[in-house]
């Protein structure tokens, strides 16, 4: 369904086309049997003055003529007459659409409206049926008619839609089945080796005392979002765009993502359902269940509503994800011997940074990611390879970007815990992309692998101007940087633990600031290097570690500056990100191998984050 038939439309809630397309559903099974599958979707809009409502129908099915609407010409006479209304003159074809018609409708006296004009395509195995009723003026009907069936006929995909034959879908089932298998044995290994069932719970219970100064942190953040919105009317009638709460945005967009993976060939097409998801979707499959549940809540889908009340469990559900990366950053910083007022005004700063990208853009992958490579390098440098494989295996199911942490982990370990570490890297991501591969490979491979350039809003970088489809070349060059980052990484680590770790992290958060050169530069992009730069600062003088975390505070915000591919504008953001670096530079006091001192004759790297 188009999100937008028009700019002068507003969209009625979704449970107001319900009715409609429970009475269209019986009368379509009446004719198909139970031969046809068949799924139907409808929308409504208001004119912003009244005089005009528009309804939009989509019906997909294995047979549009078992159902009788393989004819645009008959589809288009059959709306008007369930109108209550008479066909005037002779139809016409739909300029710029095969295979459709258009006509003028006068309804009966006494009607609130008093014509109408109805439009019909059919592409690929989908019948669309376009109807704009007007109480005056039908000219201005007929033309925003007309334009709701090119927006309609540009949203669908030539091929036609896949159909779910209803029920759940397998594929995620399976996956949610082996998920909830590992927490079992993993359970059942920590209480075997404590003892007591009682083991699990004790240590749940004391990782959260040990990260309550991370968790309260975020849980004051999640609150203080929700009640944001609640105190600015603009962002939940949907004039603002603070979080696109009201619009159909990424938000929003995951969000019906995630309940359309549960249905019946739903996770198997969701890269044909949504044409611009990019990363594997772990965050769907993972959020399904909530998302299934509280889908009947009202939410702007497709077009901007008022008041969304299934924000108020999407909210801080995807808000809360900003946990995982402000508990990781805790970690670090608490390894590095950062304490007490710095470890806070650190963890803030994190905080003020992860909050935007979910609440702003809806995009949480990212900082899952985010937070999973930083977990997984710490258990890289504890010398467990195996958490350190899951670790990172769980950050690739949500951003394949999260591969800049796999040379850095891998420096940490020995040559012969490798395999044990990478196997679990490509099992996991693999796990969650199998169905879609296995269901639509060509779509899959072509949205994971080309990674189009969204050039429309602004937010391109000048290397757009080589080539708008470049940007998976220059995404790859990024990813390779990693491996020579971390072979210079392990030539100059400081032998001092702390300065190491800080040191890690400013070229964890060095990788993530090469997406600049990217494209395609989304504001969320650079989170995870803003939110990296204040740990590897945090030992550092106050007016540094001052100076970084509002730098990347203010970056944060600047980056919803549309760069528009000007080399003036790019230039100035490459220069603040190259002044934060640099004073987040944590510096080398000491190398491995100092002068008049031989190198140790046995390689190996410190337990930096010894487990507390």
């Amino acid at each position: 369904m188009t999100p937008n038939p028009g700019s002068p439309w507003q969209a009625f809630p979704a449970a107001v086309s319900q009715p409609y397309v429970a009475s269209l559903r019986r009368n379509l099974r009446h004719l198909g049997g139970t031969s046809a599958n068949t799924n139907i979707a409808a929308a409504r809009w208001k004119w912003v003055n009244g005089d005009h409502n528009l309804l939009i129908t989509l019906v997909a099915s294995t047979s549009l003529a078992r159902i009788r609407l393989q004819n645009p010409i008959g589809d288009a006479a059959d709306l008007c007459e369930s109108a209550g209304g008479t066909p005037t003159g002779s139809p016409m074809a739909i300029p710029g659409i095969p295979i459709s018609a258009s006509g003028s409708c006068s309804l009966r006296r006494g009607s609130q409206a008093s014509a109408a004009t109805v439009g019909a395509f059919v592409r690929g195995n989908v019948a669309v049926l376009v109807q704009t009723t007007s109480r005056s003026n039908p000219l201005v009907g007929a033309a925003a008619n007309e334009v709701a069936a090119d927006q309609q006929y540009a949203e669908l995909p030539a091929g036609g839609v896949p159909l779910s034959g209803g029920g759940v879908d397998l594929g995620w089932l399976a996956v949610w089945v082996v998920l909830i298998g590992m927490i079992v044995a993993v359970t059942a290994r920590s209480a075997r080796r404590s003892g007591s069932w009682r083991g699990p719970l004790d240590a749940i219970g004391a990782a959260f005392r040990r990260r309550k100064v991370a968790l309260g942190v975020s849980l004051a953040a999640v609150v203080g979002a929700m009640a944001f919105t609640m105190f600015d009317s603009t962002v939940m009638r949907g004039f603002g765009e603070w979080w696109g709460v009201a619009s159909f945005g990424d938000f929003w967009q995951n969000w019906a993502d995630a309940a359309h993976t549960t249905i019946a060939g739903g996770y198997g097409h969701l890269y044909v359902l949504d044409r611009t998801l990019e990363t594997a979707p772990a965050l769907q499959v993972m959020s399904a269940p909530i998302a299934r549940l509280a889908f009947g809540l009202h939410f702007p889908y497709p077009s901007a509503v008022l008041y969304p009340t299934a924000f108020w469990v999407a909210g801080p559900l995807f808000l809360g994800t900003m946990a995982l990366p402000i508990c990781a950053a805790d970690r670090w910083l608490i390894g590095m011997g950062v304490t007490d007022l710095r470890r806070r005004l650190t963890v803030l700063g994190v905080m003020g940074i992860t909050l935007p990208p979910i609440a702003l853009s809806g995009h949480p992958e990212g900082l899952v990611a985010l937070g999973a490579v930083l977990y997984g390098i710490a258990a890289a440098f504890d010398g467990r390879p195996r958490a350190t494989g899951w670790w990172l295996g769980f950050a690739l199911a949500f951003q394949p970007f999260a591969v800049l942490g796999v040379p850095i982990a891998l420096i940490f370990l020995k040559r012969r815990d490798w395999l044990t570490a990478l196997v679990p890297m490509i099992l996991v991501p693999l796990a969650i992309l199998i169905v879609p591969l296995a269901s639509e490979p060509n779509v899959t491979l072509r949205q994971l692998v080309h990674q189009k350039v969204y050039d429309v809003f602004g937010y391109i970088s000048p290397t757009w101007n080589l080539d708008p489809g470049v940007a998976a070349y220059i995404r790859a060059g990024v990813a390779l940087a990693a491996i020579p980052a971390a072979i210079l990484l392990a030539r100059f680590l400081p032998t001092s633990r702390r300065q190491g770790a800080a040191l890690v992290v400013w070229t964890v958060a060095l990788l993530f600031a090469l997406r600049i050169f990217e494209p395609e530069l989304f504001p969320y992009f650079m989170a995870p290097s803003l939110a990296l730069f204040p740990i590897s600062a945090s030992r550092l003088p106050w007016w540094r570690l001052a100076a970084v975390c509002l730098l990347s505070v203010w970056l944060n915000y600047w980056l919803h500056v549309a760069v528009r591919a000007e080399w003036s504008l790019w230039l100035l953001l490459f220069a603040q990100v190259c002044l934060l670096g640099g004073l987040a530079f944590p510096g080398r006091a000491t190398t491995r191998s100092t002068a008049g001192r031989p190198p140790p004759a046995r390689r190996s790297v410190p337990r930096v984050l010894a487990s507390r």
